[in-house]
């Protein structure tokens, strides 16, 4: 036999030892990822998905289409349009070959789910050699099934999604002596984000501090890597501040200060302010904290030296604002892996200490605390993950949101709908839209607008494409509150466009509207929609009114007295059309035999503008009115710029007790801007 041969031979039964050491743990990755990204794909193509989602498809298809990876969702504090400018990733460039090949967000989502199941792989041969391995295998699934975990993975693509597995293959290679590729991983896990190389700086530390304590181990290594991830972090910042000029830290450290040299001061010379950062939300803070080690039976508080890894991230979170400290949103993703790797190194001590006279601790072996520990992120995967049982909101905003969300597995027409507006929008337009529709139409064309700066920002000459700022389509949907509110929301750029542009309205369905500039035409798809408001939707005079239910039915009803108001609101925003409101309004039979038919009973009116503009409004008289509900429609038209509308009812007679029933909108005709000339 060759000597060649004998290479071929010798590398093949080392593969083939790996692989069926790792075939079960292969397999459940493969279920694992698969049933993850089937969710976390549908999440997106049924709209739950949120702006980050829609950020990195941007880039990759800026990376695809520009030549660089252009972010239009941060232009207000990165006017060079770079996203390197706001976040020092360069590992994105790495991953854009797999996008070149599937330039979808679908992509993404299922490249971020595998790479980060892969990353199980090394946590379970790491622990096999201190634990045994069927206790490493309960810790890896353990691993895969936190809470945590499936918050990351489907709540949209993150590039801090790629750190954990980094970091554990950075542990694994150093624990086996395999420096080159560790080195590699340390490179590459400082490459993640600019937060990163901070956490492999404190990884470092601890490399030095146990070749210290470890007689036999080099210090060379560990100080060289914790020179290289200094160097790294220096750069990140650098990269980011010469690229974005108006560059300033994360808002989550407000309390701390706004630039990054006032934080580093506080945080070294002024307590007090560390302070208050540190109780602001405090409770939450550790209602956080117990999601996060509560899956591992807090073994990571055992696993001494290695604290300090966990140290600068965990210290951040605990001084940080929401939404940086919950564990539902991205911003855990740094502490998943370091405690992975903790909670083996706290259950190897476990295992070491001399506590066997404690009656808790008897026959409570390494084995059974790893059965209990898979248990318990099981546990509480079922009640407050992603898919919990516990009731919760299905999307995160809030920090009282104690149980985090949960994914919706419905898809309407409304879905339909919004399918159908946006195969309306040609390839690489230019759009104005909001953060629903975000995904969808960064995988169609880099020019998505959520905002558009105006020509008098001191910043503006910064902007990349400035030809690309004018949106040839706008796409609202104004019943969803993306439109309205967030940290970008487009309805204050879309009303001045409309103001400034000819823009005509292409498709209008729902509460969904698609303009398009210069289009002068009819709908090519148009639906009528209704909107039923209660009275409890409404502000009511406290004072003199009361509402309660009869026959299944909410009723408001005045029990007199002077008031210039009935009811108001509920400040909702239409789409340009023409609309028909009814009334539903009764008075009780006992009313007072001196009240003239001919006087003023109520003024219902629709109002925009907080009643600054009335758009229609109607006089009842008491003759009007009986005891069997009476139905008063007014109509009015909404111009091509949204409005923001009120339904009142206005200066009731003092001495009718009057009831109210609720107000039925309807949609009863397209915006015909060659008939009107309202806008």
């Amino acid at each position: 036999m060759g000597w060649k041969q004998k290479i071929r031979v010798k590398i093949s039964g080392y593969l083939s030892g790996i692989f069926s050491e790792i075939a079960p743990h292969l397999l459940i990755i493969s279920v694992y990822s698969a049933i993850v990204s089937f969710i976390g794909v549908w999440r997106y193509i049924s709209y739950q998905s949120s702006w980050d989602l829609g950020v990195f498809t941007q880039v990759f298809e800026g990376l695809l289409k520009l030549g660089f990876m252009y972010d239009s969702l941060d232009f207000s504090k990165n006017p060079s349009g770079n996203y390197l400018g706001v976040h020092f990733s360069p590992i994105l460039y790495l991953l854009f070959p797999i996008y070149f090949v599937s330039p979808t967000p679908v992509t993404l989502i299922i490249m971020q789910t595998l790479f980060f199941a892969l990353g199980s792989i090394p946590l379970y041969l790491l622990g096999k050699r201190k634990l045994g391995s069927f206790s490493s295998m309960l810790l890896s699934l353990a691993y895969l099934m936190h809470p945590g975990s499936l918050y990351l993975l489907l709540y949209d693509f993150h590039e801090i999604s790629l750190f954990p597995t980094l970091l554990i293959l950075s542990v694994y290679f150093y624990e086996t002596k395999c420096f080159k590729p560790f080195f590699l991983t340390l490179i590459l896990s400082c490459m993640v984000n600019e937060f990163t190389p901070i956490v492999m700086i404190f990884f470092s530390i601890y490399l030095i501090i146990t070749s210290i304590r470890e007689s036999g181990r080099s210090r060379k290594i560990p100080i060289a890597s914790f020179v290289l991830s200094l160097f790294i972090s220096f750069t990140a910042f650098y990269v980011e501040r010469y690229i974005n000029p108006v560059w300033t830290p994360q808002r989550g450290w407000i309390t701390l200060g706004v630039k990054l040299e006032d934080i580093i001061l506080n945080l070294l010379f002024r307590p007090d302010l560390v302070f208050q950062a540190l109780i602001r939300d405090f409770n939450l803070k550790l209602l956080n904290l117990f999601w996060l080690l509560m899956p591992y039976l807090f073994m990571p508080v055992l696993s001494g030296e290695f604290m300090i890894v966990l140290l600068p991230w965990m210290g951040t979170v605990l001084l940080s604002s929401f939404p940086f400290y919950t564990i539902y949103l991205q911003y855990h993703a740094m502490n998943l892996p370091t405690l992975a790797v903790a909670t083996i190194l706290g259950v190897e001590r476990y295992s070491k200490m001399k506590i066997y006279w404690m009656r808790i601790a008897r026959g409570v072996n390494p084995k059974r605390i790893c059965m209990i520990i898979l248990f318990s992120s099981l546990l509480l995967n079922l009640l407050i993950g992603p898919l919990g049982l516990v009731p919760a909101p299905t999307k995160f905003g809030s920090p009282t949101q104690l149980y985090g969300y949960r994914i919706d597995f419905s898809r309407g027409e409304k879905h339909d709908l919004y399918d159908l507006f946006i195969s309306l929008i040609p390839e690489d337009s230019v759009v104005l839209t909001q953060v629903r529709f975000y995904p969808q139409l960064a995988d169609k064309t880099p020019f998505v607008l959520l905002e558009v700066p105006s020509t008098d920002w001191r910043f503006y000459e910064m902007l990349p494409f400035k030809d690309k700022l004018k949106p040839e389509y706008i796409l609202l949907d104004l019943g969803e509150e993306s439109a309205r509110v967030g940290v970008v929301a487009p309805l204050p750029s879309a009303k001045r466009l409309l103001a400034e542009e000819k823009y005509g309205v292409l498709a209008e369905a729902d509460s969904i509207v698609l303009y398009k500039l210069d289009y002068f035409g009819t709908p090519k798809f148009y639906k009528n929609f209704t909107r039923i408001y209660s009275p409890s939707v409404f502000i009511h005079n406290l004072n003199s009114t009361i509402i309660y239910s009869s026959d299944g039915e909410e009723i408001l009803e005045y029990n007199g007295g002077k008031s210039s108001f009935l009811w108001y609101g509920p400040y909702e925003y239409y789409p340009p059309g023409s609309y028909e409101a009814t009334f539903s309004l009764r008075i009780k039979s006992d009313t007072p035999s001196n009240v003239a038919g001919s006087e003023l009973a109520l003024v219902i009116d629709v109002a925009a503008e907080i009643g600054g503009i009335i758009l229609a409004s109607k006089r009842i008289s008491v003759s009007e009115l009986s005891d069997e509900w009476c139905n008063f429609t007014i109509k009015f038209e909404v111009p091509l710029t949204p409005l923001c509308l009120e339904f009142r009812g206005l200066y009731p007679h003092f001495n009718l007790p009057i009831q109210f029933k609720g107000i039925i909108v309807k949609r009863i005709d397209y915006f015909d801007a060659s008939i009107n000339d309202t806008q």
